[in-house]
């Protein structure tokens, strides 16, 4: 399996090469895209570009399912291929297999799964509860390079190429380096703060700021900005997959309603939130403002919302809480936004190296995104702080201009400190 079709025709045209020669009698079915074997197996060649493609697996039962660049696929697509891997001959074991780069969109899942902390090689069995009867499912990982593979042609030119790439990239596709990666959107790392606890409790005010999601997951974030310093924390995170509008609207008051802060100045969202929703004749925002949440409309200028997160991560002014206390903290939003890379392709986004690359998981990253805009762009709409009380001012000019203001209605301009 591949995730578009031209990939998948690259694997087609192998097959073609060799498999006739392999198996004499085997025949190619290019309408329903399978080899037939004269003992009567068969091997289904497909791919499953968007999410809901996967869907057409749904009534196929496979005894081996194999992936290649396995991260090239969303974790959810692959869980839900376990589903059809299954057979009804007793001798013919269920099994998945797969080969992959490190990079792409789903580096961070295939990392957690088959690579994080294990031993490669080492064949780790993972008990699962069935029925009240333990079931053994094992996973293995096993490394391979360049080196291994003795019969690649002109191996040391092709060694020569990739050296010539990034430090990274040579890691990654010359080494087999699965922590280092090319191409990261964010370099500069996401501040963790030292304790869940306000930089200034009197000079800041909370915006909330949603992406919306119905086959993806949905994310809320609660950022605190304090405009002395122009610093923003991430204070807390919500983000649910397959959830309901009642359901996030209960988790929305529920995290207001333990955080111990101010209720949020600003609340924004994802833009196709606004849109008429053809069964309710509402939209998502709508519905949600019914029900005490309301969710205005959220700047849609990614790449002005990527460049001033960059901003705010060089100058260590986007801190995250540590999440000592619940609901703080913002863990989906940590794992995700480093490991976001340039998109330096091809596809609806245009192949721009200033945006995100497509299909990413950047449901946390859009959501920080919105807030952070929100927060610039309505920046004179903000209740100016209260002046910090300092004994060496001379407050006349200060007296003098409240008692013209507000008594005699001349207007007079802040001239500053002096």
């Amino acid at each position: 399996m591949r995730r578009t079709r031209p990939d998948l025709q690259e694997m087609i045209d192998r097959t073609i090469q060799f498999y006739p020669e392999v198996v004499p009698g085997a025949a190619w079915h290019e309408k329903e895209s399978r080899w037939k074997f004269p003992n009567g197996a068969m091997i289904q060649m497909g791919y499953a570009e968007h999410p809901q493609d996967i869907m057409k697996f749904k009534s196929f039962e496979y005894n081996l399912i194999c992936f290649d660049e396995l991260t090239s696929f969303e974790e959810q697509m692959y869980l839900f291929m376990l589903l059809r891997n299954r057979t009804k001959a007793a001798d013919l074991p269920p099994m998945i297999r797969s080969a992959t780069n490190p990079g792409d969109i789903g580096h961070d899942w295939v990392y957690r799964r088959f690579i994080e902390n294990r031993t490669p090689y080492f064949v780790y069995p993972e008990m699962v509860d069935v029925d009240g009867k333990g079931v053994s499912v094992s996973r293995q990982f096993i490394p391979s390079r360049v080196w291994d593979n003795p019969a690649l042609p002109n191996r040391e030119q092709y060694i020569a190429g990739i050296m010539q790439m990034s430090a990274e990239d040579v890691a990654a596709y010359l080494h087999g380096e699965w922590t280092k990666l090319a191409g990261a959107m964010f370099k500069a790392p996401l501040v963790t703060a030292e304790t869940d606890n306000l930089l200034d409790v009197k000079d800041y005010y909370i915006v909330r700021s949603v992406d919306f999601g119905i086959d993806d997951p949905t994310c809320v974030l609660w950022l605190a900005h304090y405009p002395r310093g122009n610093v923003i924390d991430v204070v807390a995170e919500l983000y649910m997959r397959e959830a309901t509008i009642d359901s996030i609207v209960a988790e929305v008051k529920r995290i207001e309603g333990t955080m111990g802060l101010r209720p949020p100045l600003f609340s924004v969202g994802s833009p196709e939130m606004g849109n008429i929703q053809a069964t309710s004749n509402q939209s998502i925002s709508m519905q949600m403002a019914l029900k005490g949440v309301p969710v205005e409309k959220g700047n849609t200028d990614r790449l002005a919302g990527w460049a001033r997160i960059q901003n705010l991560l060089q100058r260590a002014a986007l801190r995250v809480w540590p999440g000592a206390r619940p609901p703080h903290g913002a863990p989906n939003l940590v794992r995700t936004l480093p490991r976001l890379q340039r998109n330096t392709g091809v596809g609806a986004r245009g192949g721009n190296p200033n945006d995100i690359r497509g299909r990413s998981e950047d449901h946390a990253a859009d959501a920080l995104r919105y807030g952070v805009m929100a927060i610039f762009d309505r920046i004179n709409s903000v209740p100016k702080p209260e002046p910090v009380d300092d004994s060496n001012r001379d407050m006349v000019y200060d007296k003098m201009k409240t008692e013209l203001q507000s008594r005699r209605g001349i207007d007079i301009p802040d001239l500053g400190r002096w």
